[in-house]
C-alpha cells in the first residue's frame, strides 16, 4: 500500500507539490506567526476586556433579577400587611358601628324610661289637681248648698236660723251629698 519512502524522496515530493500549488514555507510560518501575534494582541487588549464587560454585565442581570425578586417579595409581603391592615380596620369600624348601635340602643331604652316617667308624674300631677279640682269644688257646691238649703229653711220657716241651726243642717246636707 503506502511504501515508506526515504526522506530524500519525501523532500523532493513536498517540493514538487509547493511549487505546483505555489506553497512557500518561509512566508507560511510568517504569516502564522504573524496571525498569533495578531490572535494573542487582540486576546489580550480586546477579548479580555469584552469578556470582562460581559461578565459584568451578566452580574448586573443576575443583581438586578434577584433585586427583581426581591421587591416582588416585599411587594406581596406589602400586599398581606395592606390586606391585614383592611380587615383590621374593616373589623374595628364594624365594631365601631355596633358599639353605637348599642349606644343608641341603651341611649333610647333610657329616654324612653325618663319619658314614660315623666308621663306618670304628669298623670299623677293631673289626677292629683283633678282630685283636688274636685274636692274644692265639693266644697264649694257644699257650702253653697248648705247657704241655700239655710235661705230655703228659713224662709219656708220664717224666722231666723240660728249658728247651731245652721251647723246643723250643713253636715247633714253634707252626709246626703256624700252619700
Amino acid at each position: 500500500m503506502f511504501l515508506v519512502a526515504s526522506q530524500g524522496d519525501l523532500l523532493d515530493t513536498v517540493r514538487g507539490v509547493s511549487e505546483t500549488f505555489g506553497f512557500n514555507l518561509w512566508a507560511f510560518v510568517s504569516q502564522a506567526l504573524s496571525f498569533s501575534l495578531v490572535c494573542g494582541v487582540l486576546y489580550k487588549f480586546a477579548y479580555r476586556p469584552i469578556l470582562t464587560i460581559l461578565e459584568e454585565r451578566r452580574s448586573a442581570i443576575e443583581r438586578s433579577l434577584q433585586d427583581a425578586a426581591l421587591v416582588k417579595l416585599q411587594l406581596a409581603e406589602a400586599e398581606k400587611k395592606s390586606r391585614e391592615i383592611l380587615l383590621e380596620a374593616s373589623a374595628q369600624a364594624q365594631k365601631l358601628i355596633d358599639d353605637a348601635k348599642l349606644s343608641a340602643s341603651e341611649f333610647r331604652e333610657r329616654r324612653l324610661t325618663e319619658i314614660a316617667a315623666m308621663a306618670d308624674s304628669i298623670l299623677q300631677k293631673a289626677r292629683d289637681e283633678s282630685s283636688r279640682d274636685y274636692e274644692k269644688m265639693l266644697r264649694v257646691l257644699r257650702g253653697e248648698l248648705s247657704r241655700l238649703v239655710v235661705e230655703t229653711t228659713s224662709r219656708v220657716i220664717g224666722r231666723v236660723i240660728t249658728e247651731e241651726d245652721q251647723v246643723r243642717l250643713t253636715e247633714s246636707v253634707a252626709r246626703d251629698v256624700a252619700a
